[in-house]
């Protein structure tokens, strides 16, 4: 399966660049319409960019849309996706920074739903150990995830497994179809490549609707042969993401972001991944300069929790999990009691048993469609995707490049492949 996307149009016909782009122009103009904070941040990341156009903001924002987009690529794919899985005995999920935290948010899901083993793994640590990280006499399939495809250690894994796992099978998704990484994996044995969405890769500094747009391609593997239901659930969760968009810019335009300097990001099980990526987010846009720190409810409890100050904004992904909600509430409490933290947000399912703990987003009030945790990962990121956007600008930064003193790069840089 070596896929790269052809947009179609509603006569059968190929679909041009420029039509696509009007598509998605209508799309955020009729968003940028529903919600005032969401303009002003546009006018503020412009000014700050120019003579540039600002790409930050419109990736956060276009996520819905792109979503159902890349989602219409992958079900046209999901026979081919079942033959790649077909005789699988274990799956192994890979990437560096936010392309491993995709993998962290489908390992759970993916191993529930396929019945069989499945890890994350860095892919900076498959170029270090591959032959301790992967089962040699597994079936395996190892599926990279990258948004540009230039990263040598992308390359670099690819060898590695090729070399010391010959009969193992590799999947790319990747939102950059031009990329090398793409025509290399294209004409590489027991190997597939799944191109998503032009819109999808993103150009600033971070990854955002890149991001999502991977792990909502990772989830179809939880949808094999059901590819109307797949679709039907990234539609759900385009709605919801549209109306948590609004919300998330709302709330957080009410902070006092000049008085935080800290980031704590809590979220248990399925979510843990999305604490992961929300909190490396806040850092990226910030050029480090908010502190940030992605725990479980439990393990902040250890050590950790000191980390939380009166200068600490703390970020609640709430399971809908009963008993883990229990445990949730308890740290909750504790936060309070302890006046731990300069403000607390949330988001999450019926919070309303939760009030006073903190000020959140409902999912089950904004939308009548039920998610459960280890389906919210595309949702329950977009909340620090937009408190990182708008500490950047209150910070000066220049979203799209906010790194001043070149310490990070949208692709990395500074790697020396060595040979073993």
């Amino acid at each position: 399966m070596n896929y790269r996307h052809q947009a179609v149009r509603r006569d059968g016909m190929p679909a041009q660049g420029e039509e696509i782009d009007a598509r998605l122009e209508s799309y955020l103009k009729q968003r940028l319409a529903e919600a005032p904070g969401w303009r002003e941040v546009r006018a503020l990341a412009e000014s700050r960019s120019a003579p540039d156009p600002a790409h930050t903001p419109r990736e956060i924002l276009q996520q819905p849309w792109v979503w159902q987009e890349s989602a219409a690529i992958v079900a046209d794919q999901m026979d081919s996706l079942a033959d790649v899985l077909s005789d699988v005995s274990h799956v192994y999920l890979t990437g560096a920074g936010s392309s491993y935290y995709v993998g962290k948010c489908l390992e759970s899901l993916l191993q529930n739903r396929l019945q069989r083993p499945v890890s994350a793994i860095p892919s900076t640590d498959l170029i270090l150990e591959p032959e301790r990280r992967l089962k040699a006499s597994a079936r395996g399939l190892v599926i990279s995830f990258s948004r540009s495809g230039r990263s040598p250690e992308s390359f670099e894994v690819t060898r590695a497994v090729s070399d010391n796992f010959p009969t193992y099978r590799q999947l790319l998704i990747t939102t950059d179809q031009a990329s090398e990484l793409f025509e290399h994996f294209s004409n590489t044995a027991n190997a597939s490549v799944l191109g998503l969405h032009p819109a999808s890769c993103d150009k600033g500094l971070a990854m955002t609707s890149s991001f999502t747009s991977m792990v909502i391609a990772g989830q179809a593997l939880a949808f094999l042969g059901k590819p109307d239901q797949y679709l039907e659930h990234v539609k759900g969760l385009s709605l919801l993401g549209s109306q948590v968009l609004n919300q998330a810019i709302a709330i957080v335009g009410r902070l006092k972001l000049d008085e935080i300097r800290r980031a704590c990001v809590l979220g248990n099980g399925d979510l843990y991944g999305t604490a992961l990526e929300g909190a490396l987010k806040m850092l990226e846009l910030t050029d480090g300069r908010i502190s940030t720190l992605a725990e479980t409810f439990l393990g902040v409890r250890h050590g950790p929790l000191s980390f939380c100050d009166s200068q600490t904004l703390i970020v609640y992904l709430v399971s809908s999990h009963p008993t883990k909600r229990k445990y949730e509430k308890d740290l909750m409490q504790e936060v309070r009691d302890k006046r731990l933290g300069a403000c607390r947000l949330g988001l999450g399912c019926q919070l309303a048993e939760l009030e006073g703990l903190f000020e959140g987003i409902d999912l089950s009030c904004v939308s009548a469609y039920p998610v459960p945790d280890d389906l919210r990962p595309p949702l329950d990121v977009i909340l620090p995707q937009v408190l990182a956007l708008r500490m950047s600008l209150a910070l000066g930064f220049n979203p799209d490049n906010p790194s001043n003193r070149g310490a990070i790069s949208r692709v990395v840089q500074g790697v020396t492949i060595h040979e073993s």
